[in-house]
């Protein structure tokens, strides 16, 4: 089972649960990630 901390800054809560989006740095990472995969 996955915990998130709730109270982190990119986490919504709305009618319909939560929604989390990466933070700037970890979409730099995943972005990172993508290229040296996508350059194989």
């Amino acid at each position: 089972m996955t915990r998130f901390d709730t109270n982190a800054p990119n986490f919504t809560r709305d009618e319909n649960g939560f929604s989390w989006s990466p933070t700037p740095e970890k979409r730099e990472f995943l972005n990172d990630v993508f290229d040296m995969i996508t350059k194989k």
